[in-house]
């Protein structure tokens, strides 16, 4: 794996927005190396920037690192190891993995391990406090859109209603004493896409903590985590994606310890007849969100602000601001066309602590 020590700041813009593979960029692309203030301080060794990039979750996972040669050279493999070990878990389009199986087994109650019940868990928190407007337990309907979006046709009503009969966390049954799961109708299938790329940045997190590494930054399709500060620098600075592709960002936001996701209809989107259905399914009704928006949730962790910007995105802008107020350790943007066409911003009572000046 080659993993690259960067030792100067590239003299292009100082952001850029690559379409159809991340909505949220880092400024930071490279600085001049001084010796870190604390934690790695003591060792002889010189602190320096160090990235690299491999591919999982049908996705271009990144990790920057500010840490001596031989941690990063030990930590970083780790810690794509670690997201690669996940996905073998999670993924719901391999075979083998854990998630598949236990799809598999509808009406047994099955054993899982502490990262699938995890991230169940996680999702079946979110389903119940966003209204049951994030849902884990999706899978039929989730292929019923893939399909219409791959035609390009609009799915028939009775093969949405089929699909919702056997969609639903409400449909799935959980011990909390042996940590077991049980899907109990006929035709159910999980689809943790909405919670499993930032689940999976957080635990590669923890794995460059586990390193002794103060400064790194996760990025996983645009699920990120930043912990620490990068050098010289008071936090990451995080460019938001436009509502459309080819913008200017919505806003800079600067981030320490923080997560965050953005879940918008900008490249994955079906359009009939002039309306746009995006991939984004609500639960309720099993049709596409149709409000053009974009939603980025800031989080102390990568799998709930993951979770969050899903659910938000099929509340609405004011209906899911309002759910979310009642929640600790939250923030969002929403970005959206109103019923005349114009593009609106709304926040959260707390997003604006983030929101940086973009300096000219």
């Amino acid at each position: 794996m080659d993993v690259t020590k960067v030792k100067k700041p590239p003299r292009s813009h100082r952001w850029s927005i690559v379409q159809g593979l991340s909505v949220l960029l880092p400024l930071l692309m490279g600085i001049a190396l001084t010796p870190p203030l604390c934690g790695e301080q003591a060792t002889k060794d010189p602190i320096n920037r160090y990235e690299a990039k491999q591919e999982h979750m049908g996705t271009l996972f990144r990790i920057v690192v500010y840490a001596t040669d031989a941690t990063a050279r030990k930590a970083i493999p780790q810690a794509f190891q670690r997201i690669a070990e996940i996905d073998q878990k999670l993924s719901n389009y391999k075979k083998e993995s854990e998630l598949s199986q236990l799809s598999s087994k509808i009406g047994k109650r099955v054993s899982v391990s502490d990262d699938l019940w995890s991230v169940l868990k996680l999702s079946r928190t979110v389903h119940q406090q966003s209204n049951g407007s994030f849902d884990v337990a999706l899978g039929p309907i989730t292929k019923v859109w893939l399909q219409a979006r791959r035609t390009k046709i609009l799915p028939a009503p009775d093969v949405v209603a089929k699909a919702l009969h056997c969609s639903g966390t409400n449909l799935l049954e959980f011990n909390d004493v042996d940590k077991t799961v049980q899907l109990t109708r006929a035709g159910m299938a999980l689809d943790p896409g909405g919670v499993a790329k930032g689940w999976a940045v957080q635990q590669a997190i923890d794995v460059l903590r586990d390193h002794g590494i103060l400064s790194a930054l996760v990025d996983g399709g645009g699920d990120m985590f930043m912990m620490g500060r990068p050098q010289g620098r008071e936090s990451w600075r995080i460019a938001v994606a436009p509502l459309r592709p080819g913008g200017k960002p919505t806003t800079i936001v600067g981030l320490v310890d923080r997560a965050i996701a953005t879940s918008g209809d900008a490249w994955q989107y079906l359009e009939v007849d002039g309306r746009r259905y995006s991939h984004i399914v609500d639960p309720k009704t099993g049709m596409g969100v149709t409000i053009p928006c974009s939603v980025t949730v800031i989080s102390k962790d990568g799998g709930t602000a993951d979770a969050w910007a899903s659910a938000i995105s099929v509340l609405g802008p004011k209906a899911g601001l309002k759910t979310l107020a009642r929640r600790k350790n939250l923030e969002a943007l929403v970005v959206y066309v109103d019923e005349q066409g114009d593009v609106q911003q709304e926040t959260s009572a707390g997003f604006h602590v983030y929101q940086v000046a973009e300096k000219k």
